[in-house]
């Protein structure tokens, strides 16, 4: 959640600040990786349930790739089509592939009784995952005012989230 509004942060900042873009036009910019969020998060459940942790990491991975392109599109200091265009679609479908698994995995094994407060602490936990994006590669973008280096960090982060998520594989589904 941290690379997310991360992202959302400092590319959106580029667009309109660096890049004069309004509002609208720094809004239809990412459309293509909402589509693709979209489209991952809503399908993942198709996948064999035995993959479903590999699919979070792997997701990071596509995700860090994404962040690159991202990096790559807009380091030149242009808009970097249709690099860009790619570049959010990528992102997205790697971020759509990690939300709503990583949910389903947290809360799995919660009691229902413990619902309410689990799920209330999942959402306390992403928030805070935001806010910490935001203040971190936010901070990043606006001291070096370079979105090829602010894309490439959030790669690292959503590399090192992968990392972190690598002991899902070895765990069996029911534990």
């Amino acid at each position: 959640m941290a690379t997310y509004g991360g992202f959302l942060f400092a590319v959106t900042l580029h667009l309109q600040g660096r890049l004069g873009d309004s509002p609208v036009a720094a809004g239809l910019t990412f459309l293509p990786g909402m589509v693709t969020f979209a489209v991952a998060s809503l399908n993942w459940r198709r996948v064999p349930q035995h993959l479903h942790r590999r699919m979070i990491v792997a997701s990071f991975a596509v995700a860090s790739l994404g962040y690159l392109g991202l990096a790559a599109a807009l380091g030149g200091g242009g808009h970097g089509q249709p690099l860009l265009a790619a570049a959010m679609a990528v992102t997205g479908l790697g971020l759509g592939g990690t939300f709503s698994p990583v949910l389903a995995v947290a809360l799995a094994r919660v009691a229902p009784s413990d619902a309410a407060d689990a799920s209330g602490l999942f959402v306390m936990v992403t928030q805070l995952g935001q806010v910490l994006g935001v203040a971190t590669f936010g901070t990043l973008y606006l001291s070096r005012g370079s979105a090829a280096e602010t894309g490439t960090a959030l790669a690292v982060a959503a590399l090192a989230a992968g990392t972190c998520a690598l002991p899902l594989l070895r765990a069996r589904p029911g534990r």
